[in-house]
């Protein structure tokens, strides 16, 4: 039981604590830390005397970071503090955050999470925290620059040096990739909140497309038996108070869900599916919601509609058809489970034109060379491929947060094989299953993590933070930003060493091998060597006639 889980737990902790203090013959410890790594409770240093110093390398208009390990060796519980000085003109921000521990459903303790220090913090007796510093260069100038990082547990004062190597590369104000959140924000939901504060967090993070939940777009009025009103009577309300908060959005997607029965009914009430009166009505509603859009500002190319997910059923191809009957223009995007190019052929042929395919069993398997072999296809043509990734029952509910391998890596995938889009579910942990805002422990019905946490009256907050902040970052969502911003990089070299000709091919060279060692291992200390060398190597190419 529960009871003598937590007795074993403290048993287990205490003699570590013991053997730790026997070894480091010290009551606090602090070490530099990758921030993404399986950091947990117990986590130690790896030499008995850690280096005293952090390090970052980043590039403008970018958001990297490091961690610290801070370690509590005595019998009690100690207060931890942390405070950031230094910099300078020119420098790049850093803010320091202290990770909070959840407890997922295959008995992993992930620091997820990220509290501003305004939140006090203690480090239980034997254990460990992660101290996650990002460091944001949106303006800052190249450079090296210098910070002190005082971290203090208990009466145990620790200064930190951190340096901050700005590289000569500048990243584009724009992306170049569609990036998707299922933000499954309802704006009626949030009374208590500023949502034009997450929208600038959104567009910070280099989110350019809004994926909007079912019911957004209006159910046409029907009448007591079920028959839907004809012409089609729709309540915009609720469908331009989203396109509102997306306006700056350079793409919108509408999950509209023909592939589920209730949302059927939901849009064409006691009509049979594809029948005469069917398609009458779907005419109608598709020509009405999509003038709609157009009306709002927004052309063919800055939305799209998604009708069927994660399915290749021919009611999907049959259905994608007919839609782009009514309107050859629109946009029509479908997500899938598999992307061979014979199991995709049909959906083509329906004239679909964004292909988001479930990209998981790559990032488990580490693929490289042996990928579906619909993507030339499915990324050819005007069509686009894309990117993306939810949880997955195969690998273990609790194992997909990992925020190197799941979400900073799934962008370097996407640059290897020529996707364009990259999209992650979701922005928010705020279905009416179970409103928790994400503060929950993970449980076998809460699958989906949340990128934010949530600070609000609606969701019961723990006890233990205690933050002005309404909008708490996770890991995985810094990490996710630092991915397109390292797709950017990729691609800076890439069309830099195409403009060489014959000249670049020992730079292309290098590019591949970075690549597919980034790819094929899961090393984290050589990855961040990796893309060191990544932005080195664009310096170069910069500095090359």
């Amino acid at each position: 039981g529960k009871d003598s889980y937590d007795s074993l737990r403290a048993q287990f902790t205490e003699r570590h604590r013991l053997r730790a203090k026997q070894v480091y013959n010290t009551d606090t410890l602090i070490w530099e830390v990758v921030p993404d790594d399986n950091f947990g409770m117990l986590s130690l240093p790896q030499n008995r005397s850690p280096l005293q110093h952090a390090e970052i390398h980043t590039v403008v208009n970018a958001l990297e970071a490091t961690g610290l390990g801070a370690a509590n060796l005595t019998d009690g519980k100690l207060p931890l503090n942390v405070t950031v000085t230094g910099g300078g003109e020119g420098s790049p921000k850093v803010t320091p955050r202290v990770a909070r521990f959840f407890v997922t459903t295959n008995a992993m303790y992930v620091p997820d999470a990220l509290l501003a220090t305004d939140s006090p913090q203690t480090i239980p007796s034997g254990e460990s925290m992660l101290v996650w510093l990002s460091a944001e260069s949106t303006g800052a100038k190249p450079g090296n620059y210098n910070y002190q990082v005082t971290v203090s547990v208990g009466n145990n004062v620790h200064t930190i040096p951190l340096e901050i190597h700005v590289h000569n590369v500048v990243l584009s104000t724009k992306t170049p990739l569609s990036t998707l959140n299922w933000s499954y924000i309802d704006t009626d939901e949030y009374p208590n909140l500023n949502l034009s504060k997450l929208r600038n967090s959104m567009l910070e993070h280099r989110i350019t497309v809004g994926g909007i939940h079912p019911g957004t777009v209006p159910f046409p009025k029907k009448d007591k038996e079920g028959n839907v009103l004809r012409p089609v009577q729709l309540d915009f309300s609720r469908m331009d108070r989203m396109l509102e908060f997306h306006k700056d959005f350079p793409k919108i997607g509408f999950y509209m869900p023909f592939d589920h029965p209730g949302y059927i009914y939901d849009y064409t009430g006691n009509a049979k599916w594809m029948s005469e009166q069917f398609k009458d009505i779907c005419r109608e509603f598709v020509v009405a919601v999509i003038e709609h859009i157009k009306a709002s500002g927004r052309d063919y190319d800055s939305f799209y509609l998604q009708l069927f997910d994660e399915t290749l059923d021919e009611k999907a191809s049959d259905f994608y058809g007919f839609v782009h009957s009514i309107d050859p223009k629109v946009r029509l995007m479908l997500t899938i489970p598999q992307a061979s190019a014979d199991g995709t052929k049909e959906i083509v042929k329906a004239g679909t034109n964004i292909f988001d395919y479930c990209a998981t069993p790559l990032l488990r398997e580490g693929e490289y060379d042996n990928v579906p072999d619909g993507f030339p296809v499915l990324s050819s043509n005007g069509r686009e491929l894309w990117f993306y990734s939810a949880a997955d029952s195969r690998t273990g509910l609790g194992k997909e947060r990992d925020p190197l391998n799941c979400y900073r890596l799934m962008h370097w995938f996407a640059f290897q094989h020529g996707a364009t889009g990259v999209g992650f579910w979701n922005m928010f942990r705020n279905t009416p299953r179970e409103r928790t805002g994400g503060w929950g422990d993970e449980s076998i019905s809460d699958s989906y993590w949340p990128f934010v946490y949530v600070m609000t009256d609606e969701y019961p907050v723990p006890a233990d933070v205690k933050t002005a902040e309404k909008f708490i970052p996770s890991r995985r969502w810094e990490y996710a930003r630092m991915g397109i911003e390292d797709y950017m990089l990729l691609k800076m070299a890439q069309e830099r060493i195409a403009s060489l000709g014959n000249t670049g091919n020992s730079w292309h060279k290098q590019l591949e091998e970075i690549v597919r060692t980034v790819l094929t291992t899961r090393d984290r200390n050589l990855f961040r060597a990796k893309r060191r060398e990544l932005v080195e190597l664009i310096e170069k190419l910069q500095s090359s006639k």
